[in-house]
């Protein structure tokens, strides 16, 4: 019995070492990346002169360039820092890139954005599936569409145009119908657009000049 005490209590300190260790390597890294300076923007807008993002795109609005600095490995799925010139940006402004939509701002610090992503457990975000709206939590799902729409698999996903902004961006498709037994509200799987996996830059919409 002594003994098995003894193993718990050691296996208790290692895994609160484990994750403070990775608590506080997260922490120093936030503190760097906060420190970002003009010279770093000026360095990074001179190196997407000779980038073409966005190519074409089909998108009436501005933003301005970014990129990704960290993704936290811990809340992979949750949060990026992304290095930009905040000057026009500001809380909510979607980030995108070639594929679709990647998160929104969460905060704004100078020549730092902290973006929530939509695969976030803490999102909810008004989508749109041909003529119909629903709501996009971060487990991938959309509910609260009515039974009476016409969805398909492989319909897209779209930001609805009744939010924040009026364009529509592309989310994802749908890849799975959940149907309600009591006919209520069906469930609708999606496949995301990005690969979040492979992120690099990206543009932030906002009132600034592509």
């Amino acid at each position: 019995m002594k003994i098995f005490i003894k193993n718990s209590y050691l296996f208790l300190i290692f895994f609160i070492l484990f994750f403070s260790k990775g608590f506080l390597c997260g922490l120093i890294v936030q503190k760097e990346i906060i420190n970002v300076d003009s010279v770093y923007i000026n360095k990074l807008e001179k190196e997407i002169e000779n980038i073409k993002l966005i190519e074409d795109t089909p998108y009436k609005i501005s933003g301005v360039y970014g990129k990704v600095l960290y993704q936290n490995p811990y809340t992979f799925n949750e949060q990026l820092v992304i290095a930009a010139n905040t000057d026009f940006l500001e809380k909510y402004n979607y980030v995108i890139n070639n594929d679709g939509l990647i998160g929104i701002v969460d905060y704004v610090y100078k020549n730092k954005i902290l973006v929530k992503m939509i695969t976030s457990k803490d999102i909810l975000l008004q989508v749109k599936i041909n003529d119909c709206y629903g709501l996009l939590n971060g487990s991938n799902k959309v509910t609260n569409i009515s039974n009476y729409c016409n969805i398909n698999l492989g319909d897209k996903v779209y930001t609805s145009n009744l939010g924040y902004m009026d364009e529509e961006i592309l989310i994802g498709t749908i890849k799975k119908i959940e149907h309600d037994g009591n006919l209520i509200s069906d469930t609708y799987i999606i496949e995301y657009a990005v690969d979040f996996n492979n992120l690099s830059y990206v543009v932030i919409l906002s009132g600034g000049t592509l």
